[in-house]
């Protein structure tokens, strides 16, 4: 296909090429295939993305299912190319039949950090999985219901950990309405009747909260957030919990649809602005909770409480030091390692800048998405994930199913390719054990070929049982 750009901008031509090659072209959703990449490369810009590789292959990102071909190489560059390559491989990798009800969240966002490849491909895959979930009620509801729990148990985390709120937002809010329709729309609807009011008192709030602190000479920073339809359910959720309301669809009982942070510079001052909002205004019982005096068990610090703003807001408010909040954020007390397992965790203990690594808003040009490298994450024939160390062999990987397999194997299937026994495993490979049944257990060989700890210790077990 031959094309001729009248465009300036590579991202300008890339996305007239995308107009092109995808005429005609329409997703299951009914949405056209260049009306969604127009989407991925606008949700990109929202994000502050400017590189214009990425934005380029954002428009992309489907060109090789397009309806007319291009050379990508030629007409743009070879980064282009292997960006939109390795977007391909990640689309097409046994990754997208993995269930969260299968397997933990915190392995299957391991495993996604190595087989994305680079920080521009895992953007663009992000954003795509962010527009989908916009129109993803349009698809049959096995199919709908799939994409929402994906987007909630993987995607949404995914996005959390590396600093895109919006896109969790999005996602999380895309995923309710599919799974829960009746609460989302109740929700949506009582947001939208009252968010020109709450804004208003919000914006007041702040303004008048910034001029008595510095009357009293408290230094501090205040940021104000509403939040989601989904994470407005899941608060209602918990102050039906502890008693607050009465029934989860209470309304009136949303705490936090709006909220405020205020920083300030010591704990002293965080008990002086608990004063000042106390003598301001009506605290709702059985919302305080003081975590700096006591604090959750991975360290979390910040005093919290609910106020009766009028009649119809209710604002939650969190005071912290500005040290707790970075903490809170990017320490041992981020809710952040909830959601990525152990292997972060002992990261963050030996290096507390790890978090910080792989926020994309901090780190703009360069996020690091390397933070698992030292792990190969593979698949079972069933879709299994199994984490094993960086050079791990199909031997390896045997123990970790079961001793008896390791004890008996002689070689394996490797994306369907047979390879012996010290074949050195990849990302995304999916690899099926062969065995011998006359085969009575390991041979001492076994012991130089395994790199795992696990491998090593069963071979030895086997091998003292036997002798």
């Amino acid at each position: 296909m031959t094309l001729i750009m009248a465009t300036n901008t590579l991202v300008e031509k890339a996305k007239d090429v995308a107009r092109k090659i995808h005429e005609n072209q329409f997703r299951k959703s009914g949405e056209g295939y260049s009306e969604h990449v127009e989407k991925v490369a606008g949700l990109l810009e929202e994000l502050g993305v400017t590189d214009e590789n990425t934005l380029a292959a954002a428009y992309l990102h489907h060109a090789f299912e397009a309806t007319h071909k291009v050379d990508i190489e030629k007409e743009f560059n070879p980064e282009i190319l292997q960006i939109v390559t390795d977007y391909k491989n990640l689309s097409e990798d046994k990754f997208s039949n993995v269930t969260p009800s299968s397997i933990s969240a915190d392995l299957m966002i391991q495993t996604y950090f190595n087989i994305a490849k680079n920080q521009k491909t895992l953007l663009i895959r992000l954003a795509d999985k962010t527009a989908n979930i916009r129109v993803a009620h349009k698809l049959p509801k096995e199919i709908s219901h799939r994409a929402a729990e994906k987007a909630l148990y993987v995607y949404s985390p995914l996005c959390k950990l590396i600093g895109l709120q919006k896109f969790v937002t999005i996602l999380e809010d895309g995923a309710f309405k599919i799974l829960n329709p009746r609460d989302y729309y109740k929700i949506d609807h009582y947001i939208k009747v009252n968010y020109p009011r709450i804004n208003q008192e919000l914006e007041d709030v702040t303004k008048f909260l910034k001029e008595i602190l510095e009357e009293d000479n408290i230094k501090s920073e205040i940021d104000s957030r509403k939040k989601g339809i989904y994470s407005t359910h899941i608060k209602l959720k918990r102050y039906f919990e502890k008693g607050s309301i009465n029934v989860v669809t209470d309304f009136k009982g949303i705490m936090d649809y709006a909220g405020l942070r205020i920083l300030v510079d010591n704990e002293e001052d965080c008990y002086k602005c608990e004063d000042i909002l106390n003598n301001s205004w009506d605290a709702i019982a059985n919302t305080r909770d003081d975590y700096i005096t006591n604090p959750k068990p991975n360290g979390y610090k910040s005093l919290q409480c609910s106020y009766l703003i009028s009649n119809n807001f209710v604002l939650e408010v969190q005071i912290k030091t500005f040290a707790m909040h970075e903490e809170n954020q990017f320490g041992r007390a981020s809710h952040t390692l909830y959601k990525v397992g152990e292997a972060l965790g002992k990261n963050i203990k030996d290096n507390p800048q790890v978090l910080k690594n792989i926020n994309y808003s901090i780190n703009r040009e360069e996020f690091d998405i390397k933070t698992f490298s030292k792990f190969v994450y593979v698949y079972t024939p069933k879709g299994d994930i199994k984490r094993l160390p960086k050079g791990s062999n199909l031997l390896d990987f045997a123990y970790t199913i079961h001793k008896d397999l390791g004890n008996c194997a002689i070689g394996g299937d490797v994306n369907g390719e047979f390879k012996s026994l010290e074949f050195v495993l990849s990302d995304g490979d999916t690899v099926l054990i062969k065995t011998h049944t006359q085969k009575k257990g390991p041979s001492r060989k076994f012991l130089e070929l395994v790199k795992t700890r696990k491998a090593r210790e069963e071979i030895r077990k086997a091998l003292s049982k036997n002798n």
